[in-house]
């Protein structure tokens, strides 16, 4: 409205007056309640077929507006949003085909660098296949490196922690990573290989040859690739088997080590109360945890009435506006939580509601953060579908320290930032872990 090179005085005036005038009744396309990111359109008609040229456009527009209006994170972009549309505009008029037009879609959204809005992309069998080898990789220094087999109970495909990954199906690695990380993004390096990793490793096939180097020599291995939907299914079935199991393990007579992946309000205590003598406690919340764990994290390891959190918000009712509040309606922490000394191990699969855990462990003094940097994806998910019935989603609330330090694509604060090597990966050792030890001895 202070625009004085397009807009004169008079416009100006108006425009001013529209704004003060406005009574902040409910949005007649767009709502959602009070400090929640969580958006709905409304009254807008939907089109579930694959859509012609114009409705293509249509969607692009409603989705530059919901951005432009409605994105608290909209400040963060390395690109200016109005740049996106015009570079948008001409690949959604061509892309006449359902690949096309979802890679048209995932280029877009893909500007937000909201690790948030790459989550659709993967499971979407038109861009990227929908079958997986049976190991996850990691991108280090431009080295693709196996740092994990998922499911260890399947038949061995000769695949090994350390092997490094030259050619999939006699393509190099390198350039499929280079072309697909256009449509997946996450908001920080590791996040980002994390999900350009997956990509390479999605195949429109239930096999996939694999040219790796092990200790100096190239061999080859045909993987047999199993769903990516079965791969996680075996996993979680997994964690759900070692809930039964206890979940800690002592280092010494003063230290402890608990794996958080498979705790749960119910086996919490179980596993809680035999360590509470330690002088140190590691939380490894390199995972995703329970969604109702942070009550008894924070009762067990955060001190009463504390606070720790801001979250902004959109108000619907004034396109634009951007508010904030508290993150938490009630003050966490208990008079009876942990006096000693706790260490948080963190990466890049601490995403999201496990950021925002971390934050809550935060408001303990006492709290060490080590790890690489999360996710970047600290908030909750709204929804957006395109014509057609191509959803996605990104971040819908921002979550910011009490300093107002924002976490969208930083991630949480680390005390004690620890990356994994090449080496550390092929010899089998956990640098996060190791560094965390060396700390909790010298406490």
């Amino acid at each position: 409205m202070q625009d004085s090179i397009c807009l004169n005085r008079d416009i100006q005036r108006k425009l001013e007056n529209i704004f003060h005038s406005h009574s902040g009744k409910i949005n007649h396309f767009i709502y959602n309640k009070s400090d929640i990111g969580t958006i709905r359109l409304t009254n807008e008609p939907v089109y579930p077929e694959f859509p012609d040229e114009t409705i293509r456009l249509v969607g692009l527009f409603r989705y530059w507006n919901m951005i432009n209006y409605f994105y608290v994170s909209k400040n963060y972009m390395d690109k200016s949003w109005d740049e996106a549309l015009y570079d948008a505009i001409p690949r959604f008029r061509v892309a006449d085909a359902d690949t096309t037009y979802r890679q048209s879609i995932y280029r877009l959204t893909n500007e937000l660098r909201d690790t948030h809005a790459s989550i659709p992309p993967t499971i979407d069998t038109y861009v990227f296949g929908s079958y997986r080898p049976n190991f996850r990789m990691n991108c280090i220094n431009d080295t693709f490196i196996i740092h994990k087999i998922r499911v260890p109970q399947l038949p061995s495909q000769d695949f090994q922690i350390g092997d490094i990954v030259l050619k999939v199906d006699n393509n190099a690695i390198r350039g499929l990573y280079d072309n697909l990380l256009q449509y997946v993004c996450g908001g920080n390096k590791w996040s980002n290989q994390s999900f350009g990793c997956n990509a390479v490793l999605s195949r429109s096939d239930t096999t996939t040859v694999f040219t790796l180097l092990r200790m100096n020599d190239t061999i080859t291995v045909k993987s047999r690739n199993h769903t990516a939907y079965d791969l996680f299914q075996q996993e979680l079935n997994i964690e759900k088997q070692n809930r039964k199991n206890k979940l800690y393990k002592w280092v010494n007579n003063s230290i402890v080590y608990f794996n958080l992946e498979s705790a749960t309000p119910k086996n919490f205590n179980k596993n809680y109360k035999p360590i509470q003598s330690a002088a140190v406690i590691i939380l490894d919340l390199r995972c995703y945890p329970n969604g109702r764990l942070i009550a008894n994290l924070t009762d067990a390891f955060v001190p009463p009435d504390s606070f720790f959190a801001y979250t902004t918000y959109p108000d619907t009712r004034f396109p634009g506006m951007v508010r904030y509040c508290k993150s938490t309606s009630r003050k966490i922490g208990d008079k009876k939580y942990f006096k000693g000394r706790v260490i948080v191990l963190v990466n890049e699969y601490t995403a999201s509601y496990a950021e925002y855990t971390v934050m809550a462990l935060q408001a303990n003094p006492n709290i060490i953060t080590v790890g690489n940097s999360m996710s970047g994806a600290d908030g909750n998910v709204t929804f957006f579908e395109f014509p057609g019935k191509v959803t996605t989603t990104f971040s819908g609330i921002g979550i910011y320290y009490l300093d107002l330090t924002p976490t969208q694509r930083v991630g949480v604060r680390i005390d004690q930032l620890t990356e994994p090597t090449i080496e550390s990966i092929q010899n089998n050792i956990d640098t996060v872990y190791e560094q965390a030890l060396i700390i909790a001895k010298e406490l």
